[in-house]
């Protein structure tokens, strides 16, 4: 058996797999990507707090996520703060999806690029519902 680490990706050889000593995981990132200090397994506590591994759209959706959690409630200020409110939900919705389109081809973030998908639209939707009972 071969020790855990990252080995070349047998599907796609931009990409690196992580091998946990006894299966391949899900866990992917680009060749040469990742200084040593952060390329540690998936399991570590490293890959949970930075952003290892992760899409530049999977970040930035997730964070876009975060604030399209409030954002809605800037539809009760007129026609400015529904637009506002809508143009954050719209790009967090937009980041997700493209967040999981690059997440197949390698990588992480599936789980921000839902969460965005799923703030983005819920921010949508009270945007809208706040911004009609406050005419």
């Amino acid at each position: 058996m071969a020790a855990p680490g990252w080995y070349p990706d047998a599907h796609n050889p931009r990409y690196v797999r992580w091998f946990d000593g006894f299966q391949w995981t899900q866990a992917v990132q680009p060749v040469g990507g990742l200084p040593p200090a952060l390329a540690a397994g998936p399991s570590t506590t490293m890959h949970w707090i930075a952003p290892v591994g992760r899409s530049w759209q999977s970040v930035a959706a997730g964070y876009v996520g975060l604030v399209a959690l409030l954002a809605w409630m800037f539809g009760w200020m007129g026609l400015g703060g529904a637009l506002f409110g809508c143009a954050v939900g719209t790009g967090s919705v937009v980041l997700g999806v493209q967040a999981v389109r690059r997440a197949t081809e390698g990588g992480h973030g599936r789980g921000r690029a839902g969460f965005a998908i799923g703030a983005g639209a819920l921010c949508l939707v009270l945007t809208v519902s706040m911004a009609l009972t406050s005419v």
